[in-house]
């Protein structure tokens, strides 16, 4: 078997100073989206919750989730994951 791979150090400070700075940068409309589905809501449930298009919800999550996912691993560019939830034709 290889070795065990050693865990890169986790600065928790630094971890949360970054998630603050993330989060203060979400529009209104994002903290909403972002909220919700991070409470396991579904598209479909938001948008019509938040009063917008299913599409438009989609696109303020997947910005908020980018803007997040920044934060937390300093990766720039489009979120390395890919949202799977289909959403039903409109």
């Amino acid at each position: 078997l290889p070795p065990l791979r050693q865990p890169r150090p986790f600065d928790r400070e630094q971890a949360l100073a970054n998630l603050k700075n993330a989060f203060a940068s979400l529009t209104d409309d994002e903290v909403q989206v972002a909220r919700m589905r991070i409470l396991g809501a579904p598209f479909l449930d938001i948008s019509e919750e938040v009063a917008m298009r299913p599409e438009r919800v989609v696109k303020l999550w997947k910005q908020a989730r980018r803007k997040l996912g920044d934060a937390l691993f300093r990766k720039s560019g489009p979120a390395a994951s890919q949202e799977t939830e289909r959403l039903p034709p409109a």
